[in-house]
């Protein structure tokens, strides 16, 4: 009887702290999403909600949720150019991930590389995107060894190691013809433009089926550069004009590209002819002005926000922290008396057994005396 009522008690400790950890994944799940929604118009608000989610991961020790937090926190803070906390944010990742699977750690150590590039740290860079391929290789996991073998084409490139570049393209066999392009452009720069340039119009052709706006605009442009390096000058007016369509459609800071065909208008125009373009070229200046100085303005009231939000989440967790000391002992509590009424009802029920045994023992008593 002790034992059933003991697992009794225990069953309903067990369902209770169960039922609190799904309450808590409820909520951080929720607050994932709605950070997600908010990364890229209020990412202090997206910080802030990522943070609460964190705070009681941590409680749990649910590792995916953790790993999430603090890589979605990373991203925010690297576009907010907050590098030292995205590299903080981003390793805690790695120590996570380490838990979880290969896959993810992969996915983590492409991440630090990317936000090295970004920071202008080509060789540790280069480290963290080789030891993301080494365990891809490991996996025979095709998609991803093709993005990482064009990720390492673009480092390569922005060290102006063109044949290195060359090579990784090369092996990233992609199938949205930005490889094609990528590896025409790095034949044009290693003076071999012919075919560089079939290689470009090979991309080209894939691109056009598909809706990669950007990547079109700097085929287009790659293209023109291809025709002016074979001295093919009609040929290449004619495509700096469908360049220029195609690069007018972009936005922000991506209308780089376009800046980047008036400057190859230079090289095809005469002085005279050249002026309309730079008129364009002013105009557009002061326009990607304007978005950079709207970015940095945005940027920096971002940055406030986040500081905002993390001086929250310290304030946040105190808050939760006692809260769920205050649960554990409102548990611990409920338990104790729980067990206490149970053994009183034990010993309630064994001294009725006990009195029960007692009269039936002298009833009997009495009923053979009667019989003598």
């Amino acid at each position: 009887m002790r034992r059933i009522f003991l697992t009794l008690a225990f069953s309903l400790i067990l369902f209770s702290c169960n039922k609190h950890e799904e309450i808590i994944q409820k909520q951080i799940n929720s607050y994932i999403q709605s950070g997600i929604e908010k990364e890229s118009s209020q990412p202090g608000e997206a910080v802030s909600l990522y943070l609460k989610a964190l705070t009681h991961s941590e409680q749990i020790d649910d590792t995916e949720s953790l790993r999430q937090c603090y890589t979605n926190l990373a991203i925010v803070y690297r576009s907010c150019e907050l590098f030292p906390e995205a590299e903080h944010h981003y390793l805690e990742a790695l120590r996570v991930a380490h838990r979880i699977s290969p896959l993810h750690e992969a996915k983590t150590l492409r991440n630090m590389g990317q936000l090295y590039k970004t920071w202008g740290n080509y060789t540790k860079a280069e480290q963290y995107y080789t030891q993301a391929l080494e365990v891809f290789k490991k996996m025979g996991d095709q998609k991803f060894l093709s993005v990482l073998n064009n990720d390492l084409g673009i480092l390569a490139e922005c060290r102006h190691n063109y044949q290195n570049a060359l090579e990784y393209y090369q092996k990233a066999r992609r199938t949205d013809g930005v490889d094609l392009f990528n590896i025409g452009r790095m034949q044009v720069k290693l003076g071999r433009p012919e075919v560089g340039l079939q290689n470009i119009e090979k991309g080209i052709a894939v691109l056009k089926t598909g809706t990669d706006t950007p990547n079109l605009s700097a085929a287009m442009i790659a293209r023109v550069e291809a025709l002016i390096a074979l001295k093919r000058t009609d040929e290449a007016k004619a495509a700096l004009v469908e360049a220029e369509i195609t690069s007018g459609g972009l936005t922000g800071m991506q209308r780089k590209n376009l800046l980047e065909v008036y400057s190859l208008a230079q090289k095809l125009y005469g002085k005279n002819e050249y002026i309309l373009y730079q008129q364009k070229t002013e105009k557009l200046k002061s326009e990607l002005d304007l978005v950079q100085e709207s970015g940095r303005s945005a940027r920096f009231r971002d940055q406030s926000l986040i500081r905002k939000a993390e001086a929250d989440r310290a304030a946040l967790f105190y808050r939760t922290e006692k809260t769920h000391k205050q649960l554990i002992a409102l548990f611990a509590c409920t338990t104790v008396v729980a067990l206490i009424a149970l053994y009183i009802q034990y010993w309630r029920v064994k001294y009725k057994q006990k009195l029960s045994t007692k009269f039936v023992g002298a009833a009997t008593r009495r009923k053979k005396k009667t019989e003598y």
